[in-house]
């Protein structure tokens, strides 16, 4: 749900309209993936993570089209890696009560400082 990297700068180069809002040669734009990972149009329960959700590639956190990240099969490999030998070792993670997650102080990268896991 939480992509990497918050959102892109964008200029608009011709008249155009974007989901309704019309806007000017000029204007400036945020695009905020988290948000866009978050479309009711395009997501059943946007708001939860489903692993098995239908369209499990439709989210943007790695970017679209010419723009998609080089590094996606690697950081997918990554996590395959990751989770497999955490479920190897634990059947259940889950939040260490006493110590919240602790994001980096930044407004163009969304990671985490720390995530204190526990297993059960």
């Amino acid at each position: 749900l939480e992509p990497p990297f918050n959102g892109h700068y964008r200029a608009v180069r011709r008249p155009c309209e974007l989901a309704g809002a019309k806007l000017a040669a000029g204007d400036r734009l945020l695009l905020l993936w988290a948000s866009a990972n978050r479309d009711e149009a395009v997501f059943e329960r946007p708001d939860e993570l489903d692993l098995a959700r239908r369209f499990p590639k439709r989210h943007l956190g790695f970017g679209r089209g010419s723009h998609f990240c080089v590094g996606a099969p690697l950081a997918r490999l990554e996590a395959c890696i990751v989770l497999e030998q955490l479920l190897a070792r634990t059947r259940e993670l889950r939040l260490a009560s006493d110590a919240p997650a602790r994001y980096v102080n930044s407004l163009f990268v969304r990671r985490l400082e720390a995530l204190p896991l526990a297993a059960a």
